[in-house]
């Protein structure tokens, strides 16, 4: 869901930036004379850890090529004001000039804005598992025109050689939100995926959360639900009133809350305590792929009142969602006792998340970014 709209960018900001991007072009051009080696260039706003999907990438990529020199780069912006990320900026300028292939998994201000080799290849990887919610250019609401305006002034995801989708369902999806012609998609899930369907892992990590459970009580049946930012779901009378029903059904209920607002429950993430749930509840979370891939019965919380705005705000069309749709409480323990309703998530996740028996999902991918 698109954020309020603020008052239009005055002509003064727009210009600086314009002047900013003109700065770091200058100090690229600079970089480009200094002879330094090639290298695989990682960059990710996210958070300020490489993601598991970049180690498993970079860990794959470092075995098939020891003598490679790849180079990851990872900061989070803190907010509008933070002048460290401009140090950050300059720093991705230096690699940026002698990085014949750059892999994103967000914006990049940079390579959108063609401060990168004329013979680069920049790859969009995404960091959303699949194509749930709508995202990038189909997320720029034409009614906030502050957002439309700094969308076309930084370039919005310009640039991209190749964007990588999860599915061919998806690729369309990602063509459409990233601006780009179908025909420079390329087809291959986010390497988070193998851990996710690995049964040695998923044991482990099961077994880790029953030993050291913390507050959680994740003895028995477990019910885990996944409210997203501003979600009806996420009230404490609304988690309240589906963890009381769930106790007659003989189910004890965990919420794990969106890590941009909540820390993660008692230590560990959605992802983790998938391992040990029995049923799943989100309201528009991509999560809701993950529970489909491990075969766990999961549902899309979305009363009739929400239901239009879950529509138009997601990919997938309403047929498909409505099948993974729960009303109420008691809609959902129904669905739990119908096997048709119980396999919907992963019919869902098959649909838009492509895995390959042949090779793994890190493999597909860095194959990709070799071109190879």
């Amino acid at each position: 869901m698109n954020s309020p709209s603020k008052p239009a960018l005055s002509p003064i900001v727009i210009a600086g930036l314009g002047w900013a991007i003109r700065g770091l072009r200058v100090l690229f051009a600079v970089a480009r004379i200094i002879p330094a080696g090639d290298r695989i260039l990682f960059l990710s706003r996210q958070s300020n850890e490489p993601s598991a999907d970049i180690a498993a990438l970079t860990t794959h990529l470092h075995a098939e090529s020891p003598r490679a020199r790849i180079v990851v780069l990872a900061r989070k912006m803190r907010s509008n004001r933070d002048l460290g990320y401009g140090f950050h900026l300059i720093r991705q300028v230096w690699h940026l000039a002698h990085a014949t292939t750059v892999v994103l998994d967000s914006y990049s201000l940079l390579t959108s804005n063609k401060v990168v080799r004329s013979d680069a290849r920049v790859i969009q990887m995404w960091h959303a598992l699949g194509s749930f919610k709508r995202f990038g250019w189909d997320d720029v609401d034409a009614s906030n025109p502050r957002r439309v305006q700094l969308s076309k002034a930084l370039n919005m995801h310009a640039g991209n050689t190749v964007v990588v989708a999860s599915s061919d369902t998806s690729a369309n999806n990602f063509a459409s939100a990233f601006a780009v012609a179908r025909d420079r998609v390329a087809v291959a899930p986010l390497p988070r995926v193998d851990r996710i369907v690995d049964d040695a892992t998923r044991v482990r990590v099961a077994e880790a959360i029953r030993r050291n459970p913390g507050s959680l009580d994740v003895e028995g049946r477990l019910l885990l639900i996944a409210p997203t930012i501003h979600s009806p779901l996420s009230t404490d009378s609304t988690i309240d009133d589906i963890a009381a029903v769930s106790a007659g059904h003989g189910f004890s209920t965990v919420a794990s809350h969106h890590p941009v607002t909540h820390r993660s429950t008692a230590g560990w993430s959605t992802s983790d305590l998938l391992t040990v749930a029995e049923a799943f509840v989100t309201d528009k979370s991509s999560m809701i792929y993950e529970a489909g891939l491990l075969g766990i019965p999961g549902f899309l919380w979305a009363p009739n009142a929400d239901q239009d705005a879950l529509f138009a705000e997601s990919y997938p069309s309403a047929d498909e969602l409505r099948e993974l749709i729960v009303e109420s409480v008691d809609d959902l323990f129904a669905a739990l006792k119908d096997d048709t309703r119980r396999g919907a998530a992963a019919r869902f996740a098959a649909r838009y998340i492509d895995i390959d028996p042949n090779q793994s999902a890190t493999e597909r991918l860095a194959r990709i970014i070799t071109n190879s």
